[in-house]
């Protein structure tokens, strides 16, 4: 993978396993979203007992969303929407260092369906319509869902971690850290 992309990856059917680094493998089911912000080395494949790793249907995948397919003989078609997001502005923001290497929103959760089955719609159309600006749009729509992944990470981290990430999620304290001079009021 290039420097200063974070891959993702929103199971539309099927499941599959995702290996990160050394740590054990975890099943995504269909409806699920994993984001790996850091661009941790890993390894998506088929949940049957040794499936291939998934490839972009097109090539190498570009930034922005893509659409990835896998059959592997008799089971379920595993189907994806993945891609990467562009990091390279960003790594500077202390945001990444408190972001852990895999965010892993359950499709079962409603907060996460709210905004990523319409999102995840929208870009199926672009994506079918092959219209000038496509590609630009879609990157676009990557940013959204790189935002939307870790508001939902955020609103569901536990009461009891700490540091200033969980602080995000009240208000005067979010606005207190991004210097916003009305969180003193």
């Amino acid at each position: 993978m290039r420097e200063g992309r974070a891959p993702f990856y929103a199971m539309r059917s099927g499941e599959s396993l995702l290996k990160v680094g050394d740590r054990a493998e975890r099943k995504v089911r269909a409806g699920d979203f994993i984001l790996l912000p850091g661009g941790a080395p890993h390894v998506v494949r088929s949940a049957r007992r040794r499936g291939r790793a998934l490839r972009p249907v097109a090539g190498d995948a570009p930034d922005g969303p893509s659409r990835f397919v896998r059959h592997t003989g008799r089971g379920p078609v595993v189907r994806v929407t993945g891609g990467f997001f562009a990091t390279q502005s960003v790594r500077a923001n202390p945001l990444f260092a408190a972001l852990p290497p895999v965010i892993h929103l359950r499709g079962a959760d409603p907060h996460v369906q709210r905004w990523l089955q319409p999102t995840l719609a929208f870009i199926d159309a672009e994506i079918a319509s092959d219209q000038q600006g496509a590609r630009t749009v879609l990157r676009r729509m990557a940013d959204v869902l790189f935002i939307q992944a870790v508001r939902a990470h955020i609103a569901g981290q536990d009461r009891r971690t700490r540091g200033w990430l969980r602080g995000l999620t009240d208000k005067r304290i979010a606005r207190a850290l991004a210097g916003d001079p009305r969180a003193l009021r």
